[in-house]
């Protein structure tokens, strides 16, 4: 893996828009070529084929070409393909729009939620799950934590939905399913190790997978079945050059799954890529910051991916994109470049 470009100067940045934004505010492509400019830009989404919308640090939304706001006295909370979810604070008040008609679906005086999936909302709060379901404006699940047989503080992420089962991640690293229609525990595993970063492996598929901290993962949500767990401590060690007797201290953070394959970011800001199928390493570069303060960006939006492209933000706004080797090429885990 190796550097093939570095741009400065960057607060955040979107392949899907093509988007990327300065922190003096202006707005271009991704070839350098200016579309805007909005004071205090911090991310961008698109609202249909022509619109393009960008949040200030408020999250106030405003429309890219026009500066005009897309909603008065409203600000973004999430946004998926179909929907919008806004918040106001004085009157304290939540929404959730239709994207594509951009008309007010439903609005209450509590929050519905922040994790949308599919038409469900999700969201935790004292011990208890909660599910709105958007197409009937009901909510359609509580499900108390205290029904799981550890003592579970709290929900860490709501990764996906398999038929009627929630799968969601746990703050003692569990991992557990719940059916949304009867309300009941589905599965739960106390030894997943892992407390984030679980994705569905294909759409409508019941494989979850997840890289997080030391370990990778695998398990059915229909039959509730832990396929595969993988301590990643050895190949850690050979990325850091860790001596095997020693503790690891390497340990993977932020990630993304495109095709089979995870990327991350590991500590000492490192990068890498995982094949899913090999359970292996096979490609990473670490980054040697002249400022050593300087740490790369966590947060899902810092790490995208663009074919054989690794798009990655730092701490000090440079955005770095990495050119991964062939696959092809690849001729062994954790190798040294």
């Amino acid at each position: 893996m190796k550097i093939k470009q570095s741009f400065s100067e960057i607060v955040s940045f979107s392949l899907k828009e093509n988007i990327l934004i300065n922190i003096n505010g202006n707005i271009t492509e991704l070839d350098g070529k200016k579309i805007g400019e909005i004071n205090d830009a911090r991310k961008s989404f698109k609202l249909n084929s022509d619109e393009i919308i960008i949040l200030d640090s408020l999250n106030k939304p405003f429309y890219l070409f026009s500066g005009n706001l897309l909603i008065q006295n409203q600000r973004i909370s999430t946004v998926t393909d179909k929907y919008f979810l806004t918040y106001s604070k004085k009157p304290r008040r939540y929404a959730i729009f239709d994207k594509q008609q951009m008309n007010c679906l439903f609005e209450a005086n509590s929050s519905f939620g922040d994790v949308v999936l599919n038409d469900l909302i999700f969201s935790y709060n004292s011990g208890i799950i909660y599910c709105y379901n958007i197409l009937s404006g009901e909510y359609i699940l509580q499900f108390n934590l205290s029904n799981v047989e550890d003592k579970i503080s709290s929900i860490i992420e709501f990764s996906g939905i398999h038929k009627n089962t929630l799968v969601c991640t746990l703050e003692n690293g569990g991992v557990l399913g719940v059916d949304i229609d009867k309300a009941e525990q589905v599965f739960y595993f106390s030894n997943a190790q892992l407390r984030s970063g679980l994705y569905q492996k294909e759409e409508d598929s019941p494989i979850f997978i997840g890289l997080k901290h030391w370990t990778y993962l695998e398990l059915n949500a229909e039959t509730g079945e832990l396929i595969k767990k993988v301590d990643l401590q050895p190949q850690l060690k050979v990325l850091g050059d860790i001596p095997k007797e020693s503790p690891c201290w390497l340990s993977i953070n932020t990630t993304k799954y495109e095709n089979n394959l995870i990327y991350f970011f590991a500590d000492k800001n490192y990068v890498g890529v995982f094949d899913i199928e090999k359970t292996e390493i096979i490609d990473f570069h670490q980054f040697n910051f002249l400022d050593k303060k300087t740490t790369l960006k966590s947060g899902a939006e810092s790490l995208q991916i663009k074919g054989n492209e690794i798009y990655c933000l730092d701490t000090n706004n440079d955005l770095h994109i990495l050119e991964t080797t062939p696959l092809a090429q690849s001729s062994s885990s954790c190798r040294k470049e």
